[in-house]
């Protein structure tokens, strides 16, 4: 339970907490000085530490946010601004002290589509909103876990797979340090995680990460560019080499190509000239690859070509779909006009209102259709005349209105006209910014003067004709047809009878067509449903692209990092949880009160000894502890006692977390386990000597980190044999990792130094764990010493020293056991995958008893590196057991009593007398030396 005075209640969500982050850690457990210094002499960054915080968004956290996040709280700036604004707009533009943002993370329900695609939908199957923290302290500025990622890329080495590795052609960097320097492969600067993305967004941001790598190319030509400007001799430095390769320019084939073009590299202002048009034409190259990638990403845009697409292929099922919907119509009017026929079985049909419109829906009948016309009713008079009146009236209030226009304007440019009556330009003007025309008032004139609208004196006409004979009736001539089709076209709804025939003729033809094309209808229509339905399954699978592309836009801009990782992420994290709802962990209030400290102005600045970003850590996660002893005590622990190293906040972190899940307790011998005096002085003495203003202090320091060291060496002895095999891989990681620097002078020292070392603990271990793990450690270093002081002597064709009787035995001896040895021997070959050596082993070792099995040199190495890189326990010890069972075998080939030595040397004798003089004279004493013993180390070790 946690011990906070202050807790609170949050909502419980897995998703609340601390992360640690680090950069440049190791699995293994150490305190990080080590890194730190392969930094100091070999260059590369030191390593990064920082902690993201995650907290609920209530009313209580809010205020901790306002008081220790931002310099105003949220009434404060907006009295500051003088406006109300939203309290997402306070948390996104007031100034910030810690990096802070309101995050809404949200997660859709996903549906399998027609096709068996995945896409998510509108609905939520979860949505958290919540304050997203971080703290990350660089000099000068405090940087989020995105911009750490970036920042950390540089100066760190990442490992490729050498197939990769020819692919992707890295970026290099060369780092020095005092001691030596380190040619560095950088990680990719971003990798795109395809996922769910669409194909076309992906393309697209694909393309924008092409374009940061343009970028990043033309800052590197900048860069080299001033380098080139400062060359005191016409050569080129192992770093400029570096960049001109992380352009893809071969600076060999470049000077090389100065030979055909006759440039003079003697001549430094030449050679300067000559390597500047290079970067100069490599920078175009690049300006066009960067210009055409940004119009790419313009022209391409993805949504916009889908739907594109979308409009295109609605249009087509819109057409297709009026087509069908046209031919029904005609079907449904054919089919109608039949019946009508049916009705009427007299020679003459009378062409009423509905025949008509039937007739009017389908084309193909205007010319079939011959009319017989007949008198008009008076009836049918009457209501015409009334029509007509109807019909002019309406006329006349249209006209009325135009009428008013035509004044308004009129009346608009006169007064214009009086405004600007000295001034044409300024009337010109006005009337275009008014859209007035001289055009526009000469047809309001005409019009005001016509005394009537021509369509209404038409339809006056019309009606003295019908006033004329509306008691008797009038035949409809085709003059009085035509006048009511060209002003009155609703004429024939208007009559009581029909006053036209269809003439029989006539309507056998009328009836033909329509049966005839009711047959075309049918095969033209056939073949539309299918392409309808193919045409709505596109139009469908398309939405859904597109509401994938509008939910993934949505999404990614909310979390663009799922997706496309830029930098280098954080080798190890570690989730501590928070002292809330009654659960032991760190108080997130503690912690913010931290860190506003550490951030107020005057505050003390950054300093990579004394006050660097895992220093800062350690002091915020102590913090945030200080409810609870042992977590602090834990906490607040720093490297050799003084130190900041991104290793051990990683190590406080980790066994915080696993005090927090096993229950520890702080009690009474709590601080004795903690309380370490001699490490915590060696720390201070490194300390003082590392910020020494003066030679003097420095050499005084230095003797004291001596002595300390010296006082320490009982305290690692006593280690040693309670846990001599961790201490001995401890050993051989650190040789390990001097062999791969290129310091010789460093390798021999510490290989002298391990060796004695090696030895004793090798032979513990050995009792702890098994004999294998002997030759899986000592193999290295000894190989070292060996080809550094056992180099082969020159043959001189003479015996220069007698040799005595008993050494002439001993390695004749020695000759005959590695030859039994090397005859009962299995090499198992290398191949990529160290398990599969392993398995390897152990079948070779089954199905071949009396043998003894080793690995070839490569796989032993490749093997051993696995091993020692994996916490798989059991795969150790089936890799020990190997190893012991081929030690244990080699013993069979070696003599045991004095019985079995002396008749193995009389076998030696025998055979070796048997040789020819000339061989035995050309044998010289140091190399006979040599020769015996080096052979037996190689059968014994190179296994295991």
């Amino acid at each position: 339970m946690s011990n906070s005075k202050d807790e609170i209640e949050i909502p419980n969500d897995s998703l609340f907490g601390i992360t640690v982050q680090t950069w440049g850690t190791k699995s293994r457990a150490s305190n990080g000085m080590l890194t730190f210094a392969d930094q100091q002499l070999f260059g590369g960054d030191v390593g990064h530490a920082s902690i993201n915080m995650k907290l609920p968004v209530t009313s209580t956290t809010k205020e901790w946010i306002e008081n220790y996040c931002y310099k105003q709280t949220y009434e404060e700036y907006k009295k500051s601004k003088g406006e109300d604004i939203s309290y997402e707009k306070y948390l996104e533009e007031a100034e910030k002290l810690i990096p802070i943002t309101l995050t809404n993370q949200i997660t859709r329900v996903a549906k399998y589509d027609s096709s068996g695609i995945i896409f998510p939908t509108n609905e939520k199957a979860y949505e958290q909103i919540y304050f997203d923290i971080d703290w990350s302290w660089w000099p000068g500025r405090i940087q989020n876990t995105n911009e750490d990622m970036i920042w950390e890329r540089e100066g760190k080495h990442f490992a490729y797979d050498e197939k990769w590795k020819e692919i992707l052609e890295p970026e290099q960097r060369l780092h020095r340090g005092k001691l030596g320097s380190r040619l560095m492969d950088y990680a990719p600067s971003a990798i795109i995680h395809q996922r769910d993305i669409p194909s076309c967004e992906l393309d697209r941001i694909t393309r924008k990460h092409q374009i940061n790598q343009i970028e990043e190319k033309l800052n590197l030509i900048n860069l080299l560019s001033s380098k080139i400007d400062v060359l005191s001799s016409a050569k080129i430095s192992p770093s400029m080499e570096l960049m001109f390769k992380n352009l893809g320019m071969n600076i060999n084939h470049i000077l090389y190509q100065t030979k055909e073009k006759g440039t003079d590299l003697s001549n430094l202002s030449d050679f300067k000239q000559y390597l500047s048009t290079c970067l100069y034409e490599r920078r175009s190259e690049l300006e066009i690859a960067l210009h055409d990638a940004e119009k790419g990403i313009k022209t391409e845009d993805a949504s916009k070509n889908i739907e594109n697409a979308f409009y295109e292929i609605q249009n087509q099922l819109e057409d297709v779909q009026k087509q069908i919907e046209h031919i029904e119509q005609q079907q449904v009017s054919i089919e109608k006009l039949l019946k009508e026929f049916e009705k009427d079985d007299s020679d003459q049909t009378p062409y009423t209102v509905e025949i008509d419109k039937l007739v009017q829906s389908l084309p193909f009948l205007k010319d079939a259709v011959q009319l017989e016309n007949s008198s008009l009713s008076p009836k049918s008079i009457e209501n015409l005349i009334e029509y007509i009146d109807i019909l002019k009236s309406k006329l006349s209030d249209k006209q009325s209105g135009k009428n008013d226009q035509y004044l308004k304007l009129i009346e608009k440019y006169e007064h214009m006209c009086k405004q600007f009556e000295d001034d044409d330009s300024g009337l010109a003007d006005a009337l275009w910014e008014e859209g007035i025309e001289e055009n526009d008032i000469k047809q309001a004139r005409k019009e005001l003067l016509q005394s009537e609208n021509p369509e209404i004196a038409k339809l006056t006409h019309i009606q003295e004709q019908l006033r004329s004979d509306k008691h008797t009736g009038v035949l409809l001539s085709r003059e009085l047809e035509e006048s009511f089709n060209d002003s009155v076209k609703e004429w024939k709804s208007k009559l009581d009878a029909p006053c036209q025939r269809i003439t029989k003729e006539s309507k056998k033809s009328i009836i033909s067509q329509l049966e005839q094309r009711q047959i075309e209808l049918t095969k033209e229509k056939g073949s539309l449903p299918e392409t309808e339905n193919k045409l709505k399954d596109e139009l469908a699978k398309i939405e859904i692209e597109l509401f994938k592309i509008k939910k993934f836009s949505e999404f990614y801009s909310e979390n663009a990092s799922a997706y496309m990782v830029i930098g280098l992420p954080p080798d190890h994290q570690v989730s501590l949880p928070l002292a809330m709802n009654g659960n032991r962990g760190l108080h997130p209030l503690a912690m913010l009160q931290k860190m506003n400290e550490l951030a107020s102005p005057g505050a003390k600045k950054f300093d990579l000894q004394t006050h660097n970003c895992s220093l800062t850590s350690i002091e915020v996660l102590s913090a945030g502890a200080v409810h609870d002893p042992l977590l602090k005590s834990i906490l607040e622990k720093r490297a050799l006692g003084f130190f900041g190293t991104p290793q051990q906040v990683l190590e406080n972190a980790k066994a915080a977390r696993n005090t927090i899940s096993e229950g520890k307790q702080f009690g009474f011998f709590s601080p004795l386990t903690t309380h370490r005096p001699l490490e915590h002085a060696l720390g201070y003495s490194v300390e003082r000597y590392m910020t020494s203003a003066t030679p003097i202090r420095k050499n005084a320091n230095l003797a004291l980190v001596a002595l300390v060291a010296l006082a320490k060496t009982p305290n690692i002895f006593f280690r040693g044999l309670v846990n001599p095999k961790e201490q001995f891989e401890d050993i051989l990681y650190n040789l390990n990792l001097i062999y791969d620097r290129n310091s010789t002078s460093l390798k021999v020292g510490a290989t002298l130094l391990a060796a004695p070392a090696l030895l004793v603990s090798g032979t513990l271990a050995a009792a702890q764990t098994g004999a294998g793990i002997v030759g899986s450690t000592i193999n290295k270093p000894f190989h070292y010493i060996r080809n550094l002081f056992n180099q082969n002597p020159i043959n001189t064709d003479e015996v220069t020293a007698p040799m005595s009787n008993e050494k002439m035995q001993a390695a004749l001896l020695h000759r005959k056991i590695k030859s039994n040895i090397d005859e009962n021997t299995l090499i198992i070959d290398y191949h990529e995958s160290p398990k599969k050596l392993i398995d390897e082993f152990e079948l070779k070792l089954e199905e071949n008893p009396n043998k003894v099995v080793i690995l070839s040199p490569e796989a032993h190495d490749s093997v051993l590196n696995f091993i020692m890189a994996h916490e798989d326990v059991e795969l150790k010890q089936k890799f020990y057991s190997c190893c012991t069972q081929s030690l244990m075998r080699i013993q069979k080939f070696t003599p045991k009593t004095t019985e079995e030595t002396d008749e193995l040397v009389q076998e030696a004798v025998a055979k070796f007398e048997n040789q020819t003089p000339s061989i035995v004279q050309k044998q010289v004493v140091e190399p006979q030396d040599t020769q015996q013993e080096e052979p037996i180390e190689e059968s014994r070790l190179t296994f295991c």
